[in-house]
């Protein structure tokens, strides 16, 4: 929801057709005419946003927005008169529903790169809206020479409860630069984003941002891991380095992997090796594998090796490793209800026996589980968990 909020564009594109069709009826749609779809489709924006000023019903406001949120820029001319009307928009007091959403939605649609700068010199300057629009298109059109000004913006100290008419307030500001400098993938903007971590209205979600930067980040990631004293940043660390897709970092991670004690981080390493490595790398997906499976024997952290070892046995079909977890006492509880889900989907009649006693198991919630599986497994109905 708060990506949606930023780029506007789902809801609008959904809306748009909607409002563009409201009759005059009591709220009931209606088709209009052939003649007004052809008169708003050949519309300058220019005048179609002119009708919107001129305009005093809001029923007919939406009608018209609806219209121009479809419209693609092709002019700087155009677009200076969206920026122009956002600006007037976010003055007036709309109950909370700007118009300047809809010349928000208008001015995402622009493709020409040649626009560029009509978008970098309204980054620091303007209304709310008419910045986050900017911004939203520089890291479109991947626009290094804004980086600066970027970075300047999410090293603002904001008041993240003073809310605009429009609902926005100066974090989602942030928000959208960080987005746009994880779209442009300059490593200038890294140190900052950083700071940013877990910090921004994403959430643990800018992690997948951040990993965009790959092996420009990695070492900076490991090393937060390594030595941060915040459980939430470390968390955010881990979860960033599982999310990295840059096959460069793939012989830093397989060392940090071998060499760290810390079973979360070593954990992450393998959650992003998983995901990169084939038969045919070095290392290969079966070295993995191999090495997660015997290092998860002493394993002692919830969301460490072990964790990967269970999803490598669901992947290589190693019901007997499964089952081996599911008797472990030791395991997690998670572990062995993650390991009896695995063994549901492989059909494994194998485990049936194991399940069985499982079933008696002192934790309801194991018990469950075991009788979810065994009717997946033979068709048969069973209870489970302590009575």
């Amino acid at each position: 929801m708060k990506i949606a909020k930023i780029f506007l564009v789902i809801a609008i594109l959904a809306g748009a057709a909607a409002y563009a069709r409201a009759g005059e009826g009591a709220g009931t749609p209606v088709a209009p005419g052939r003649d007004m779809e052809l008169r708003f489709s050949t519309m300058p924006i220019q005048v179609m946003v002119g009708n919107l000023r001129a305009e005093k019903n809001m029923r007919e406001k939406l009608r018209i927005a609806g219209y121009l949120a479809i419209k693609k820029p092709t002019t700087k001319a155009e677009i200076n008169e969206l920026f122009d009307f956002i600006t007037e928009t976010d003055k007036e007091d709309d109950g909370g529903d700007s118009l300047s959403r809809y010349a928000v939605n208008a001015l995402s649609r622009v493709t020409d790169k040649s626009f560029t700068q009509e978008f970098a010199k309204r980054i620091k300057k303007g209304s709310l809206n008419e910045r986050r629009a900017a911004i939203m298109m520089i890291g479109q059109f991947k626009n290094t020479d804004a980086v600066p000004d970027l970075m300047d913006i999410l090293k603002e100290n904001i008041d993240e409860t003073a809310k605009t008419k429009s609902g926005f307030n100066k974090a989602y500001l942030q928000l959208t630069a960080f987005f746009a400098l994880g779209n442009i993938g300059d490593e200038r903007a890294v140190p900052v984003m950083l700071q940013k971590l877990g910090k921004t209205e994403l959430g643990s979600n800018d992690a997948q941002i951040i990993a965009r930067f790959g092996k420009k980040v990695a070492p900076q990631l490991i090393e937060i891991a390594k030595t941060s004293n915040n459980e939430r940043t470390k968390g955010i660390a881990y979860s960033t380095i599982i999310e990295i897709k840059d096959k460069d970092t793939v012989p830093l991670l397989w060392q940090t992997l071998q060499i760290e004690s810390d079973s979360k981080l070593r954990g992450a390493c393998v959650g992003a090796l998983r995901a990169m490595l084939t038969e045919t790398t070095n290392p290969s997906r079966k070295q993995l594998a191999d090495y997660v499976y015997l290092e998860a024997q002493t394993d002692t952290e919830l969301f460490g090796i072990g964790y990967y070892a269970i999803l490598f046995a669901r992947d290589n079909k190693d019901i007997d490793y499964l089952i081996q977890v599911l008797q472990n006492a030791k395991s997690f509880r998670s572990h062995r209800i993650d390991a009896m889900i695995f063994l549901g989907d492989l059909k494994a009649q194998s485990a049936v026996p194991t399940l069985v006693e499982t079933l008696k198991d002192t934790d309801d919630e194991v018990g469950h589980q075991a009788a979810t599986t065994l009717e997946k497994i033979t068709g048969r109905k069973y209870d489970g968990g302590n009575k």
